[in-house]
């Protein structure tokens, strides 16, 4: 019998419903998700690059961190086609509010059509697409944007592939056309992971349907198309992770560091036992833990893996079948990669391509989330099946249900008993392990968890009688088995939505899109100048007023740091020289470092800086101040003019040479008179008259293109002070020449007397190239896969008879 399309559609408006009641405030209240990794990075990064792309430019290049090719930084997602369609069409806001609901529901979607592709029924189609759209992991990475995006991608990837295998042809194409999408969203550790996952379970398939070489060509072929698509940003990035941390493969400790402590494998069902805390809970910037969240892990979003009672419930009727083989092997093998170096399993599996180059092994969560969605379907799908021919079995199961509840609250009690009676003890054994007042807060943490009338504990009772009284109807025939199976949808759901709905709370759309108050000042100011924010760890709800690293990009700030995993190492380093990096140096400690070396302020033109301390330092004078209410406590920010900031480019009369064998930055550091004497990496200047060598006038017309009028009085050397980078063009007069690393993060060249016409442009001839192939590629293979009108939900039969073993 083939499938009802009439359900197909009902159980797809279902879900979308669910998705719009979950983001209605998003939607139609004027409120935006803004905190965190959302706030820092992601939403800046987009609003100046839609910016960018309304002025006919491509974002390559943005003006944070002496300069950083923010193309290259995959989390960006400048090259993610829905993101590239929504951002022009709509308002940034916008944009970025319908970018997530929507991928929350392609989530689901994906998740849905990957079950149809096991050959599950509607009803367990739409048990997995809410069982997995809403699930903790999802929930609690929202904040991640590139890794909420590939998660909605990675059930595509597995649907496609399985289609791959039974039907072969276009479905290789649609395959390879997510696996270039997932790649261009931006978190290279979750597409890998993705990629791997439906590595597995296209092989695992093939080889149990005896498809021969099909599969693994399907594969290869899919892959090729991927790799092509996402060429552009695999270049761009593997080119600046070259020049950053990134290059090299991790040690074992690095490896694993963000594992998942071995006592939070209950998460999936008890997600409380530890504490709770959201990332907009975090008290202070750039932190990942507050004092909600009791665990070893690095935060409590990160150990998250909710996935529901009734899920869990469900799995259960999977059994060890040959339908759910593949789905159990991967979510033992993600939860042990998960645990990290407690199993030997993240180590055997770091030496696969690329694994070993990423931290946090418990973010392959998002596997176990798709692997028990899909045998959640197919519990669903095996209880239906011995409930359709004996309905009275569902009297028996509701009363095993209700009996274990019993049983196990009954169990609880006793263990709460002795805790209180045992409270003292306990503490006196964990102190030794961990510091009076953390002991103190695990113990009572842990008689909380097991108070029989505590929420955590109570609402999974009441889950279990709603779905023991759902198992009742259809015992007395007042309900039919499909049915039941929707009522446990809308039960799952519900149980989703208590967990989730407000673990990422939202604030006006006005936060975003109002100036800052402390921008204002800075407006009308002639001249091309950097900020900054010398202390970065304050409360967070300083975030408007100190206008940190990527919060000011959007209202024309450039300040020297870049808080992203590929930072150029030579950037960080001279930051931490002069005090500026994005290190655990804090307080007094980051002050003295400020003025030990502060030519390197100078020199980076940095003109102003932000702080909430007083600093009485040479040549820095207030320039603004204001008194911030927080709370009923008040905090002052300062904003202070540096008059010896040097121009973004200027000329000089001497050189030193860094031939003598002492490291180009400890030279650097060493020079003080950094406006009259340049630290070249390679041949300089022959003569040496140190001080300025002439007048430069810059100026940029494009992101990516500066012009400097130069009028040399004597021969010298021209120093700009933009970070250097492969693709970077000099022409001098209108002849192209090279130019050399120039105190230490710069780039500069030697000019003889007379006027000049200096630019350097960022070209990356190769990225344009990569684009278009890309680009070609994606139309080419698009077109393929459309033509041949590959459905979206395929003609599959549906579950009723078929015997429970076979199902």
């Amino acid at each position: 019998m083939l499938s009802d399309k009439r359900a197909v559609v009902s159980s797809t408006l279902l879900l979308g419903l669910w998705v719009l009641l979950w983001n209605w405030e998003v939607l139609l209240g004027g409120q935006i998700w803004s905190f965190h990794d959302l706030l820092h990075h992601h939403y800046p990064w987009r609003a100046w690059a839609a910016q960018v792309w309304a002025g006919g430019e491509v974002p390559l290049w943005a003006p944070v961190a002496h300069g950083y090719p923010i193309l290259a930084d995959g989390q960006a997602g400048l090259l993610y086609p829905p993101d590239l369609i929504l951002y022009q069409l709509l308002p940034t806001p916008t944009a970025f509010k319908w970018s997530i609901v929507l991928h929350q529901l392609w989530a689901g979607l994906g998740a849905m059509a990957l079950a149809r592709a096991n050959e599950r029924s509607e009803s367990a189609a739409l048990f997995a697409g809410v069982a997995y759209a809403f699930s903790g992991f999802l929930v609690s990475h929202l904040l991640y944007l590139p890794m909420f995006q590939i998660a909605a991608w990675i059930p595509w990837m597995l649907a496609c592939g399985l289609r791959g295998v039974r039907f072969g042809g276009r479905w290789w194409g649609a395959l390879g056309l997510a696996m270039g999408s997932v790649w261009l969203c931006g978190h290279p550790q979750l597409a890998l992971y993705g990629c791997y996952a439906t590595f597995f379970v296209v092989l695992f398939q093939g080889i149990a349907a005896r498809k021969g070489w099909g599969p693994i060509l399907g594969l290869a072929f899919a892959s090729a198309v991927g790799v092509g698509i996402a060429f552009p940003q695999l270049l761009a990035s593997w080119e600046l992770s070259e020049l950053g941390s990134r290059g090299a493969r991790l040690s074992r400790d690095m490896a694993t560091m963000g594992s998942l402590p071995l006592e939070e494998i209950f998460n999936g069902v008890f997600p409380y036992n530890l504490g709770y805390e959201r990332p907009a809970d975090i008290g202070i910037a750039y932190h990942h833990r507050g004092g909600a969240y009791l665990g070893r892990g690095v935060s409590y979003w990160e150990s998250c893996f909710y996935l529901g009672i009734p899920t869990a419930l469900a799995m259960l009727g999977a059994g060890w079948t040959k339908r759910g083989r593949q789905w159990w092997v991967l979510l033992v093998v993600s939860l042990l990669f998960m645990l990290g170096s407690i199993t030997p399993v993240c180590w055997l599996l770091s030496w696969l391509p690329g694994v070993g180059w990423f931290r946090f092994p418990l973010r392959a969560g998002v596997l176990v989330a798709i692997a028990a969605s899909q045998l959640a379907a197919l519990g669903c799908d095996r209880w239906a099946g011995r409930l359709r021919v004996q309905p009275e079995r569902a009297t028996t199961l509701a009363k095993w249900i209700v009996g274990g509840l019993g049983v196990l609250m009954a169990l609880v009690s006793v263990i709460w008993v002795a805790l209180g009676v045992l409270r003292d003890h306990l503490q006196q054994m964990l102190a030794r392990f961990v510091d009076a007042e953390r002991a103190t807060a695990l113990v009572d943490q842990l008689i909380l968890d097991v108070t029989p009338w505590t929420p955590q504990l109570v609402w999974p009772g009441i889950l279990l009688l709603a779905i023991a009284a759902c198992l009742l109807f259809v015992a007395r025939r007042r309900l039919d088995v499909t049915a039941a199976g929707r009522l446990l949808a809308v039960i799952l759901a519900v149980d989703l939505f208590i967990f989730g709905f407000d673990f990422n709370p939202t604030v006006p759309n006005s936060t975003v899109t109002d100036r800052p108050e402390a921008s204002e000042p800075l407006l009308g100011l002639g001249g091309q100048f950097r900020t900054t924010v010398l202390d970065r760890r304050v409360d967070a709800r300083l975030n408007r007023w100190l206008l940190s690293s990527n919060l000011g990009l959007a209202w024309g700030l450039e300040d020297v740091i870049v808080p992203s995993p590929l930072r150029t190492k030579r950037n960080e380093d001279y930051l931490a020289a002069v005090g500026l990096d994005l290190g655990l140096t804090e307080g007094d400690d980051q002050v003295a470092a400020f003025v030990k070396n502060r030519h390197l302020a100078d020199l980076s033109g940095l003109r102003f800086v932000y702080s909430t301390k007083t600093l009485e330092v040479e040549d820095l004078e207030l320039f603004w101040s204001k008194e911030v209410k927080l709370g009923h406590d008040t905090q002052t920010v300062n904003l202070y003019e540096n008059k010896r900031a040097l121009p973004r480019a200027f000329a000089v009369g001497c050189t030193v040479s860094t031939d003598d064998g002492q490291s180009p930055l400890s030279k650097l550091v060493a020079t003080r008179e950094i406006d009259r004497i340049a630290v070249v990496e390679g041949p300089g200047l022959t003569g040496c008259e140190p001080g300025s060598a002439g007048e430069v006038t810059l100026s940029r017309p494009k992101t990516t293109v500066w012009e400097m009028d130069v009028t040399m009085e004597r021969a010298g050397w021209l120093v700009l002070t933009e970070s250097a980078y492969p693709g970077q063009v000099w022409t001098v007069d209108g002849q192209r020449v090279g130019a050399r690393l120039t105190n230490y993060l710069f780039s500069g060249l030697a000019l003889p007397a007379g006027e000049h016409k200096v630019t350097m442009h960022y070209l990356p001839i190769h990225l344009y190239l990569a684009l278009g192939f890309a680009a070609l590629l994606f139309g080419v293979v698009l077109g393929w896969v459309v033509r041949g009108r590959p459905p979206l939900i395929p003609e599959v039969q549906t579950i009723k008879t078929r015997l429970p073993a076979e199902s």
